[in-house]
């Protein structure tokens, strides 16, 4: 997805920040993994996971990792492929940008089809909108959005969202999440978004924006909302956000059909083979979407 093909290309905003000591080379890229527990410290409490457990976490792109007990964690569902665990992280991630809206949206825009977009745009489905849009510059990631669920696509016209605003008719979305990163997309979804509504930031910004503050946020009331995966704990008491709560919900989500995961691994890869597939992911958005690399 975005954020590691942004480091791969060398795009990442905060590359240059001395204030962002993470985004920097060497970068240990990866998101979730699923693997076998081959040894369990002395000091490891006793919930955490026992040694020859599977187990899927959030980790690296490696042979081998090590797993703080205190992070999330789960064993790995008998009742779901081992594609589809993994890609309950990257739900997790696309939830957010629905955590943080003010309000649950009546319609709701999502631009950007890509794996966030599509989840995110899933998420608010799964969680009672009833009208979601989502729109991209891709024909085929529109299609995979239709065969995941997503009935309402958009094929972009030109730089804006006219093409998403004609679905809508005399309505505004409520909520707008933007998910392409591109930095120039901000002004248009403040544009779109309905008075009091929402925008979030879910894409990583790629680059800078200036914005009319008074036409665009002061005058609608509108929100303008980060929604970086950070802002929420790994663990929280029941009925608080947390990242284990996320995973949980989109698990649950897959099981009843309501999270769909069609064509959403492009293909399964050899670590030898990662230089490759980000090539494939920078220059053929419209074949490659993600892909799981094989450490066995």
């Amino acid at each position: 997805p975005g954020t590691e093909l942004s480091f791969f290309e060398g795009t990442h905003i905060s590359l240059p920040d001395p204030g962002n000591p993470w985004a920097k080379y060497p970068f240990r890229s990866g998101y979730a993994t699923i693997g076998e527990v081959v040894e369990v410290g002395p000091d490891a409490p006793a919930d955490a996971p026992h040694v020859g457990a599977r187990i899927f976490f959030f980790g690296y792109h490696a042979t081998w990792n090590l797993l703080s007990p205190e992070k999330v964690w789960l064993e790995t569902p008998a009742d779901l492929s081992d594609d589809a665990i993994l890609l309950a992280r990257l739900v997790q991630i696309a939830a957010t940008g629905v955590e943080v809206l003010r309000r649950p949206p009546q319609r709701a825009l999502v631009v950007g089809a890509g794996l966030i977009g599509l989840f995110a745009a899933q998420t608010l489905q799964a969680r009672g909108c009833p009208f979601v849009v989502v729109q991209d510059v891709v024909p085929a990631r529109l299609e995979l959005a239709r065969r995941n669920g997503l009935a309402h696509t958009a094929l972009a016209e030109g730089a804006g969202l006219a093409s998403a605003r004609k679905l809508f008719g005399d309505e505004s979305p409520d909520c707008v999440i933007e998910a392409t990163g591109l930095a120039s997309m901000v002004a248009p979804c403040l544009e779109t978004v309905a008075t009091n509504g929402d925008v979030s930031l879910l894409g990583i910004p790629r680059g800078e924006s200036t914005l009319n503050l008074y036409r665009l946020v002061v005058r609608k009331n509108a929100a303008l909302l980060g929604a970086h995966e950070g802002v929420i704990p790994d663990r929280a008491p029941p009925g608080q956000s947390s990242r284990q709560a996320l995973i949980h919900e989109a698990l649950a989500g897959m099981v009843a059909g309501r999270i769909r995961t069609e064509g959403l691994v492009s293909g399964h890869v050899l670590p030898q083979d990662c230089q490759t597939f980000y090539e494939n992911l920078s220059r053929d958005k419209a074949r490659w979407i993600t892909a799981v690399i094989d450490w066995s």
